[in-house]
């Protein structure tokens, strides 16, 4: 009886390695890398487009990583040619939006926007203020 007891115990443990191996968790993929990986081997320099286009600086990454998340909505500003009125939802109640709030007058559009205030001086003093009033006391 001792004999048969042996085969027995050979097997089952046979059988819990086997198991125990299966059950050993998959080796961890870097998929972003892979995927760069193989977009950089598939990809085919034309025109303008180079594998070049391909790297991230630190400002794409940033843009990349975020994925759509909101900013802080103080930090907010956004210039419209139009009338402002659509970017609210965008910039949020602490925001600000430059844009064209009436309509009808006849000009070039660089006098048109200087008249109505849409310039970069204007945009900048508007992103100091935000930027101010967002730094902590």
């Amino acid at each position: 009886m001792k004999q048969a007891q042996h085969p027995l115990l050979y097997a089952a443990v046979a059988v819990i390695v086997s198991i125990a191996g299966c059950a050993a968790p998959a080796p961890a993929v870097d998929y972003d890398a892979a995927l760069q990986q193989m977009m950089k081997s598939s990809f085919r320099d034309q025109g303008i487009a180079k594998v070049d286009r391909l790297q991230q600086d630190e400002a794409d990454a940033a843009c990349s990583k975020a994925l759509g998340a909101p900013l802080p909505e103080a930090t907010r500003v956004a210039i419209e040619a139009e009338h402002p009125m659509s970017w609210y939802e965008w910039v949020g109640s602490d925001g600000v939006v430059l844009g064209l709030t009436r309509f009808g007058a006849s000009a070039k559009y660089e006098r048109i926007y200087e008249e109505l205030g849409l310039t970069v001086d204007r945009l900048v003093q508007s992103a100091v203020e935000v930027a101010r009033a967002d730094e902590p006391r």
